[in-house]
């Protein structure tokens, strides 16, 4: 598993690597976007193998809003409770058709990373218009 874990998460921590990757994937798509977190500090340390999850699963959603998205700003969240952890991912975008949502590999990829860590994901249509992503995974 160290071989799949990106330098920036094995050296710096969730946070940190979550915040290099959407500077260095949003912004040069420019797309502007926000990052918080909530209830975790930037240097607090989760098992290996949700840190490594959250942050692929951060990673192709960060890809599909660049790709499908036509997004022009982007709303990421990390919130810690006392039984779970979620990454909410939010965007402005012409949203999904839910149809068409279990066809993708990134779906399929993010779906199977979960189950192996028995988490859960769930797509939104936004309140005007856009996505809401939500992944929960128990701690």
């Amino acid at each position: 598993s160290h071989q799949m874990m990106p330098k920036a998460l094995s050296e710096l921590g969730l946070i940190p690597a979550i915040d290099d990757l959407t500077k260095s994937s949003l912004y040069y798509a420019n797309i502007k976007y926000t990052f918080e977190h909530f209830n975790i500090s930037d240097n607090e340390r989760l098992p290996e193998n949700i840190e490594i999850t959250l942050y692929r699963i951060a990673q192709e959603l960060i890809n599909n809003i660049i790709k499908h998205s036509k997004a022009k700003l982007v709303s990421i969240q990390l919130i810690k409770s006392n039984k779970h952890i979620l990454l909410v991912a939010e965007d402005d975008g012409i949203g999904i058709d839910k149809l068409k949502l279990g066809n993708g590999i990134g779906v399929t990829s993010i779906k199977s990373r979960l189950e192996m860590i028995k988490g859960e994901v769930n797509f939104d249509i936004g309140p005007e218009k856009g996505t809401i992503v939500t992944i929960k995974i128990p701690i």
